[in-house]
């Protein structure tokens, strides 16, 4: 039976356009199938990577405008290093029934380490201390998969029925790092860190099923159906440097819920269609959400899970040869949206950022993809390579629509909501010629905020709009005939 095996490895280093900027990236990826008999086939596949950047810290507007280039700081590193396995199986059951199961791990671990306090108000690195934060992460699933095609009522269907285990843990920890300018991740005292120490178990299982119904040989209906088991766990401590108290932290929450979908599609020609999805969302709180990560930063002990829908409608496929499209519009309801405050401490005598759910937003918006093969629309052969335009438009409308108090409701209804630019637009041209191609793109981003208040830009920078931009993008490749290939 025949075994393939694939290697790849990527370096790539380099110094950045500002100061202080420099990075170090190594990945590496092995995978490799066998064919054990006719109807079984397994596999695994590793993935690895390290990471290490020198970073150059942030810079205010009038800093900017006096130097782009400037940075003041000349400490700050970020780490990461991830590995990943996994390991699949293949079994035709029998001529119209196929199972798959595929178990996969991540095992990781990223830090970041500099000098981020009153990183705004001092133009010069004067300070010895660093501030040292350490993810270590260790998740692990399984998912398998029942894939069975049939007939109903004449005519062809298919069902595919699943279950999905995840079992994860991350443990992240926050203090003092060692002085000094290299990129040192130890903890001085890794015992009792001088900031925070938490831990995040966490599971989940599902069971989940979808069946493609074919009403005739046009139409084509699959509904869907999702039960969740979510477990998510919190537990550790948080220092306070003003009264040199520690505080505990400790949670559990145990939640499941079912959700549904259905999908149309409708065949206009041979190859296009009109497709119409709609099903609910959910997203759990995670850790991330959870995570206090200094005084002047509170997180509500009562976050509520968001949930919601999601609709679209739309138009793809190809004319002749030498026109692709995709052309849809949406609609997102999105409700116990989280985000970030500004609110008074306990001793009134400061503001704090706190993180809580605050409302309900609902975004509809239309999307759009086309490319043209300008060669092939000519008639011409490709004895000069051939010549394609793509792009790509977006626009979303993405508003809160209610508050959960009516202080909120007058600060935020209406308002734009966070990171959620109105127009996204792309344009390239793209030349290839056999095993050489290059590309051209310009990208565009409209104006978006950083909070839902849609404030004014602040002295310390930590809210504000993020001016529009655009970026320039040029790149080539050339593929080489049976590149890297072994065959055991």
């Amino acid at each position: 039976m025949e075994n393939l095996t694939i290697m790849l490895y990527t370096h790539k280093q380099g110094d950045g356009w500002r100061n202080n900027t420099n990075f170090n990236v190594n990945t590496g990826y092995i995978s490799g199938s066998y064919q054990i008999s006719p109807r079984l086939k397994i596999g695994a596949e590793l993935t690895m990577m390290s990471y290490l950047m020198k970073q150059p810290g942030g810079l205010t507007d009038i800093q900017f405008e006096e130097n782009p280039q400037a940075s003041y700081r000349n400490r700050n590193w970020f780490q990461a290093k991830w590995t990943l396995p996994a390991v699949t199986l293949d079994y035709q059951i029998g001529d119209r029934t196929k199972l798959n199961i595929r178990s996969y791990g991540l095992i990781a671990e990223r830090g970041s380490i500099g000098n981020i306090v009153d990183l705004l108000k001092d133009r010069q690195d004067t300070t010895t201390r660093r501030q040292l934060t350490y993810d270590n992460y260790q998740n692990f699933g399984t998912e398998a998969r029942i894939l069975h095609r049939y007939a109903l009522f004449n005519k062809k269907a298919s069902v595919l029925v699943g279950a999905r285990y995840y079992k994860g843990n991350t443990h992240r920890v926050q203090g003092t790092g060692f002085n000094g300018s290299d990129a040192n991740f130890s903890f001085p005292n890794a015992e009792k860190v001088d900031e925070f120490d938490y831990r995040f178990p966490s599971y989940n299982a599902a069971l989940f099923v979808e069946n493609v119904i074919w009403l005739n040989e046009k139409t084509s209906i699959t509904p869907g159906f999702r039960y969740e088991y979510i477990n998510t766990n919190a537990n550790g401590y948080s220092h306070d440097p003003k009264t040199n108290r520690d505080s505990s932290y400790v949670q559990q929450n145990i939640r499941s819920f079912p959700l549904f979908g259905i999908g149309i599609n409708f065949a206009v020609a041979p190859e296009s269609e009109i497709y119409f999805n709609i099903s609910q969302n959910y997203s759990p709180v995670n850790y991330s959400d959870i995570l206090q990560r200094s005084p002047k930063f509170k997180v509500d002990p009562n976050l509520k899970d968001v949930t919601g829908f999601n609709a679209d409608l739309g138009f793809r496929g190809k004319y002749k040869d030498w026109l692709n499209f995709d052309v849809s519009t949406y609609y997102l309801d999105y409700n116990n949206r989280i985000g970030i405050i500004r609110v008074a401490s306990d001793d009134g005598l400061d503001v704090i950022r706190y993180r809580t759910n605050i409302g309900r937003s609902r975004s509809l918006g239309v999307e759009s993809f086309a490319e043209i093969n300008f060669t092939k629309l000519a008639k011409k052969d490709s004895l000069y390579g051939n010549l394609s335009l793509f792009g790509s438009f977006a626009y979303t409308d993405a508003a809160y629509t209610s508050a959960f108090d009516k202080l909120l409701t007058t600060l935020i209804v209406d308002k734009q909501v966070e990171y959620a630019p109105k127009y996204i637009s792309r344009v390239g041209l793209t030349w290839q010629k056999r095993a050489f191609s290059t590309t051209f793109q310009y990208a565009y981003t409209s104006q978006q905020f950083t909070d839902a208040y849609n404030s004014p830009p602040t002295a310390d920078g930590l809210v504000g709009p993020i001016p529009a931009y655009g970026l320039m993008d040029w790149s080539a490749n050339y593929s080489f005939k049976d590149a890297f290939r072994a065959d055991c």
